[in-house]
């Protein structure tokens, strides 16, 4: 199997990491992040360098990254039907994929620069999706209509 990152850029070629997991899925049945990590505690693993190993920086990043979480989990609801009331995210990302920069969901849709950044990953996640669960004969349609607004 030929394996290649679907976004950001890793210090170690995906195909080490593919088949590193699949060793891990073949020795356990199964693969986590937890077996992921022994794998590559060892400073010789050659996927050691995806990790961040000095605590404090680890811990820093990880705390930005649930900031990030906690972002883009606010929503806001919409009372237009009290049984099932639209509810929709109140931040959206104006920034890159790294390194977030949230406004209101409001802000973004008024201003054409952000509209097109909103829209831009909108469209990334349509795709991710897309290959996601393409193997999915079920969500033909659903493809078809991706298909139709990425031409569109």
């Amino acid at each position: 199997m030929v394996y290649k990152w679907r976004f950001y850029n890793y210090p170690v070629d995906a195909n080490v990491v593919g088949r590193a997991l699949e060793e891990i899925e073949k020795e356990h049945g199964e693969v986590t992040a937890e077996l992921l990590l022994k794998k590559a505690t060892p400073k010789d693993s050659e996927l050691h360098s995806l990790f961040t190993w000095e605590n404090k920086k680890a811990a820093e990043k990880w705390r930005l990254h649930e900031a990030r979480l906690i972002i883009t989990a606010v929503a806001t609801v919409y009372e237009e039907n009290e049984e099932e009331p639209k509810v929709t995210r109140a931040f959206a990302n104006v920034g890159t994929r790294q390194k977030g920069s949230f406004v209101t969901m409001a802000k973004a849709l008024s201003d054409e620069e952000s509209r097109a950044v909103v829209l831009k990953h909108a469209l990334e996640e349509l795709k991710a999706f897309e290959s996601k669960y393409s193997t999915l004969t079920e969500l033909s349609e659903v493809f078809t209509a991706i298909k139709a607004l990425k031409a569109g």
